[in-house]
């Protein structure tokens, strides 16, 4: 099949988007960028600067097309949704009215996206990201790869790209015309069981609370000890849901596997904390710590990814109460206008009475 070209828009100059488009503008130039003024402005300004190579003192400046509103890209193919699923209802609305049916690269973490988007569009690419990305600033961006480094390649994250539910092949030519397109600036690849794909990626995703309602990178742990018990287990439970409801295991560079996952669980805290420390080291800030902590903001992705896999082990009959405690817990603190993290002994305090 011959390589088809397409005009991107890339929807939200975040921290996601944001690196796909510095890494992918370079080698492809049909790419452009959509948010709101103040942020547009700045990117014409100045760019997109990202770390090379996770590297603060290397930094690559990229220039790349910007636009404060779709109407300005009547023609546009495919747009990429790097916006979070709090905001994705109005987005795709806006889509929808302006566009009308585009192609659509969804790329939320979790599977919020997979109700609401079909209600809108008929050719939707779903995508898991295997990379963290934060901003320093509108235009600064830093990264940290899960991929092993290849020897003379610079560093970028991992897509796995699929569909859901009935095979399209038109669908399917177009994904892997995209994927081609994609690796001319960073890893894309296909995945053909996208369910499992992403579930695997959201077990990861569920000790993105504990670590924000820790405040790790931003407070001192007092107990590592503590802090592994409680991960480790939240994790566990995320896996046991998930294989009670069906779910199989797609393995990912950089994402734990179940199995070791299961044995954290179960070895003694006072062992597992030294393999959790090494682990979580070199963690970046993850996307609600970012939004918590960082911006400062109430809203979340919490029930996206624990709320969810509460709701999906009250189904399948699955005991779960670290991540029962932890989402109580989170769901509180979170509404606070002035949310402070909570020292470790304090969140194990108020989860013990539900285990």
């Amino acid at each position: 099949m011959n390589e088809k070209e397409y005009d991107f828009v890339i929807f939200g100059a975040g921290a996601i988007g944001s690196s796909i488009g510095a890494w992918l503008y370079p080698h492809y130039n049909k790419v452009c960028f959509l948010d709101r003024k103040e942020i547009a402005n700045e990117l014409k300004e100045k760019g997109i600067n990202i770390y090379l190579n996770e590297e603060k003192d290397k930094i690559q400046k990229i220039n790349v097309p910007v636009i404060e509103d779709l109407n300005e890209k009547p023609d546009t193919d495919v747009v990429i949704l790097a916006t979070k699923n709090y905001s994705l209802d109005a987005v795709a609305q806006e889509i929808k009215a302006k566009l009308g049916d585009p192609i659509i690269i969804a790329l939320q973490n979790g599977v919020e996206n997979q109700k609401i988007l079909p209600k809108y569009f008929s050719k939707i690419i779903y995508g898991t990201i295997c990379w963290n990305a934060w901003k320093d600033s509108p235009s600064v961006l830093g990264f940290s790869s899960w991929q092993k480094p290849e020897e003379g390649k610079p560093k970028t994250g991992s897509l796995f790209l699929g569909t859901v539910g009935d095979k399209n092949p038109e669908l399917e030519g177009i994904m892997k015309n995209i994927v081609n397109i994609f690796n001319k600036g960073f890893d894309a690849q296909i995945s053909n069981d996208f369910q499992n794909t992403i579930h695997t990626k959201m077990v990861t995703n569920l000790g993105n609370c504990v670590l924000t309602l820790a405040g790790h990178k931003f407070r001192e742990i007092s107990s590592m000890k503590t802090l592994a018990k409680i991960t480790t287990n939240v994790l566990n439970e995320g896996v046991q849901i998930l294989k009670a409801a069906g779910y199989s295991e797609y393995p990912m560079d950089g994402v734990t596997s179940w199995g070791l996952v299961g044995l954290g669980a179960k070895l003694p805290a006072s062992i597992s904390k030294f393999i959790f420390q090494k682990k979580v080291k070199h963690y970046p800030m993850n996307s609600m710590q970012q939004d918590i902590i960082l911006h400062k903001g109430n809203q979340s992705e919490l029930d996206y990814f624990n709320g969810y896999f509460l709701e999906l082990a009250n189904k399948v009959g699955v005991k779960a109460p670290y991540n029962q405690g932890i989402y109580d817990v989170c769901k509180e603190e979170f509404a606070k206008p002035n949310f402070e993290p909570l020292d470790v002994a304090d969140i194990w305090e108020k989860i013990e009475g539900n285990l």
